[in-house]
């Protein structure tokens, strides 16, 4: 990930690591299970985390409730190929957002990807977040700064797998 460079960044990742060291002292197996999923789940193109399981999803969005990260600030995509046959992209995406329990007017992106072999039944999830601390809500400035947190975290802990 990208080394925080202006002070806005600067600002998230510093406010990051105290939430993430916070949790680490409220709820240890919630963090070390965040470091081990960053370390063998993220992608090194996108901003977002992704997801296949819904019980993943779920566990990532409860950690960043426990971070005291607001929904707002939090972007959820659906990432998809074309219909198959026993279910529709609508019936997919709904699936995910059933089963994360989210408000009906919570809003899912979703974006097509070309490779869909690999997707499964329903799909995959990405989350990912904005900026809280400027107030612009750029996106993907604070995944950035997570990122970054993430990964020193998970590099000078002897837990992360």
């Amino acid at each position: 990930p990208r080394i925080p460079v202006d002070h806005a960044a600067i600002a998230l990742a510093k406010d990051y690591a105290e939430k993430l060291s916070d949790l680490a002292l409220n709820h240890p197996q919630d963090y070390t299970w965040l470091l081990d999923y960053f370390v063998n789940h993220a992608w090194n193109q996108s901003t977002d985390l992704i997801f296949r399981q819904t019980s993943d999803a779920q566990r990532y969005l409860q950690i960043l409730s426990h971070m005291q990260v607001a929904q707002k600030h939090i972007v959820v995509t659906w990432y998809h190929g074309k219909d198959i046959p026993q279910m529709t992209n609508t019936q997919r995406k709904k699936h995910w957002k059933t089963s994360l329990n989210m408000a009906k007017n919570r809003k899912i992106l979703s974006k097509k990807l070309n490779n869909t072999r690999k997707l499964g039944e329903y799909g995959w999830l990405g989350i990912r977040l904005l900026d809280y601390i400027s107030d612009k809500h750029q996106d993907g400035k604070s995944t950035y700064a997570f990122r970054f947190v993430l990964l020193m975290m998970a590099m000078g802990n002897p837990d992360a797998k």
